[in-house]
This record gives C-alpha cells, sequence and structure tokens, in this order.
C-alpha cells in the first residue's frame, strides 16, 4: 500500500510529527523514573508527515527531532515556495528559507490563526495513533511501518468507494513477487 510519488506537495502544507510507544503510566514506576525525562519521547517511535491541503499526506519514520531528519523529508516532499504551516517547534525554524512559513503557538493555547493551522496534519496522526491502541496485542516496531502506510493510503483513498480503495490496493500488488523464504521468521 505504499504510494511513492516523485511528484511535491505544492500549495498549502502542513507539517507535524508524533510519538508511537508504549503509555509511561503502563511502565514500572522505576523504569518509568529511568526513561522518561524532558517531553517523554525517550525510547518512543518518531513519525513526521507532510499533509497538503485538501489533498494526500506522505509519512514515514524519522531517527530523531533534528532539523536534518525532520526538514530533510519535509525538503523531500514539499516544493519549494509552498505554503508551509507548522508548530512552534524549533526544528521548523529553517523552514523559512525553503518555504514560506507560519507558524501556530500552542504554547499559548493558539490552535488558529486565520489559515494557519496544523489542524489536518493533527487529524491524520490521530488516524493511526487510534488505529495502534485499538489493536489488542503490542505492535512489533518491525511492522509499524505497515500499518502507517495502511493508513496513509486509507486517508489519501478516503473519497473513493470500498471497491476503488479494493482497486488501488490490488493494482499496487499486480507484477511484484514475494518469496517464500522471505516468509519464514528463521
Amino acid at each position: 500500500m505504499q504510494t511513492g510519488s516523485f511528484e511535491k506537495i505544492n500549495g498549502v502544507a502542513e507539517a507535524d510529527e508524533t510519538f508511537v510507544g508504549g503509555l509511561s503510566k503502563n511502565m514500572h514506576a522505576k523504569e518509568r523514573r529511568k526513561q522518561i525525562t524532558g517531553t517523554g519521547a525517550m525510547d518512543k517511535t518518531i513519525l513526521v508527515g507532510v499533509l497538503e491541503r485538501g489533498g494526500s499526506v506522505r509519512a514515514r519514520f524519522v531517527p530523531d527531532r533534528s532539523a536534518k531528519s525532520l526538514m530533510g523529508f519535509i525538503n523531500d516532499n514539499a516544493a519549494e515556495n509552498s505554503t508551509l504551516y507548522t508548530d512552534l517547534f524549533h526544528t521548523y525554524a529553517e523552514a523559512g528559507q525553503t518555504f514560506q512559513h507560519a507558524i501556530v503557538d500552542r504554547n499559548f493555547d493558539e490552535y488558529v490563526n486565520e489559515l494557519v493551522h496544523t489542524n489536518g496534519s493533527e487529524n491524520f496522526w490521530s488516524i493511526p495513533q487510534r488505529t495502534i491502541k485499538g489493536t489488542p496485542i503490542s505492535i512489533n516496531p518491525e511492522h509499524l511501518l505497515a500499518y502507517v502506510d495502511e493508513r496513509v493510503f486509507a486517508f489519501n483513498n478516503r473519497k473513493g468507494s470500498h471497491f476503488d480503495r479494493s482497486q488501488s490496493a490490488l493494482t499496487g500488488v499486480a507484477h511484484r513477487r514475494l518469496a517464500v523464504a522471505s516468509l519464514s521468521p528463521h
């Protein structure tokens, strides 16, 4: 269900990141004190996404929240001189060099400033987060990308019928080879 494209998002885009991992309230107190520092994002998987307003979303893992990681992904997926809306996170400060950049400052409970907001991006991230929380067992990090790809696919094809989505997914399978050896757990 991965949908790779050489075309970059053009126009108005929103960028935001999310963290996927266990809840601190489920950790043993000793482990919680050791691991949870600062923002509480330690040992969580970081996902970043760019959403084209009224269009598609692109998402992937990043190793950290550095400018190299986050802005690298955004630059790979959004066309220069596009309008980019982000939150106040300091890594996005350099976005003004490439994009028409505007921010919302959630520190002051600002979620919308006229047309400037990241609500669409946050809406998208709520979908995979709810999907993962609804999973009856834990998700192996190896398979997390498959969950995210499936949610990106569903989001990007949300305007079509179930038949259209099925047909699109099956089109992506055509002429692909799956070796039995790759299925073996050993």
